[in-house]
C-alpha cells in the first residue's frame, strides 16, 4: 500500500486528525474515505528530469536514452508510456524504480534521464551539482506536458526560475503535484480556521524553518475544489463552493 494512502486510512481510523499526501492520491482516493475531506492545498512538488548526458537537452519524444520513473513520478511514467505505444524501441527505455532508489540514484544516474517529483530546488539535487556540474535539470517538451495534464486533472505546472540549479539556461514550466493537507470532516470550524490562519497568514514566518511554507498558495484551494471535497471552512474562507461534496 503507497504510503500516502496509508496515511488517509490512519486518520479515518482515529489514528490522528490529519494527514499530509500528494495530489494524485487526494483526487483518486479522498472519497473512499467519507470521515475525511481536504482542508488546505500546501506547496507543490516539482517533475524533475535530471541527467549526465550531455546529448540530450529537453525530454522530449523520441526519448534520448534510458528513462528511470521514481515512484512518485508513475503519472509521467504512465504518459510517457502511452506516448510509446507503438514504438517498442522506445518502450523499451522506461523503467519503473521504487522511489527510495532516489538516495542513490543521482549519484549512479549517468546516462539515463531520472525523473521524480521533489521540491524545488532540491538541496540533494545542488549538492550533487556541485560536485559533477554536468548533472542537470531538463526542461520538458510542450507536448509531453499538455499529454500529462489531459491524463491527470489534478496536475499543473509551476515555473523554475534559471537560477534555481546551475546549468540551467532559461525558465522552464515543469508539472507540479501539490501536497494537500487533509483532515476529518467533523473538525470544529475554529479547529480548521486556526490551521489555515497558520499554513497562510504565518507562511512568512514559518518560512524561516521551512522553505516550503513560502510556495504555498491559497488560490489554489479553489482549483482543486473542482476535485476533491472540501471542508465548509475552507470553502467559506476562499469564496468558493466545492463541486465534490
Amino acid at each position: 500500500v503507497p504510503q500516502a494512502l496509508q496515511r488517509l486510512r490512519l486518520v479515518s481510523r482515529g489514528r490522528g486528525d490529519f494527514a499530509v499526501v500528494d495530489a494524485e492520491t487526494a483526487a483518486g482516493h479522498l472519497a473512499e474515505f467519507p470521515r475525511l475531506t481536504a482542508i488546505a492545498v500546501l506547496w507543490p512538488d516539482l517533475l524533475h528530469a535530471v541527467t549526465r548526458n550531455p546529448k540530450v537537452q529537453e525530454l522530449k519524444l523520441p526519448i534520448g536514452g534510458e528513462l528511470w520513473a521514481l515512484d512518485s513520478a508513475g503519472f509521467a511514467y504512465d504518459t510517457l508510456a502511452e506516448l510509446t505505444q507503438g514504438d517498442t524501441a522506445q518502450r523499451s527505455l522506461l523503467h519503473r524504480m521504487p522511489e527510495d532508489v532516489l538516495l542513490d540514484s543521482l549519484d549512479y544516474a549517468q546516462d539515463p534521464i531520472l525523473l521524480f517529483t521533489a521540491p524545488a530546488p532540491l538541496l540533494q539535487l545542488l549538492d550533487d551539482q556541485r560536485r559533477d556540474a554536468r548533472l542537470r535539470l531538463l526542461p520538458i517538451a510542450n507536448r509531453i506536458v499538455d499529454e500529462m495534464k489531459l491524463a491527470h486533472p489534478w496536475l499543473v505546472t509551476g515555473k523554475v526560475g534559471r537560477s534555481t540549479y546551475p546549468g540551467l539556461e532559461r525558465n522552464v514550466e515543469l508539472p507540479a503535484v501539490f501536497q494537500i493537507l487533509v483532515g476529518r470532516r467533523d473538525l470544529p470550524a475554529a479547529t480548521v480556521g486556526k490551521v489555515l490562519d497558520t499554513v497562510y497568514g504565518r507562511a512568512s514566518a514559518m518560512a524561516l524553518f521551512d522553505p516550503l511554507f513560502g510556495q504555498t498558495d491559497s488560490s489554489m484551494n479553489a482549483y482543486f475544489g473542482k476535485l476533491m471535497s472540501f471542508h465548509p471552512e475552507t470553502a467559506r474562507r476562499f469564496n468558493f463552493t466545492p463541486s465534490v461534496p
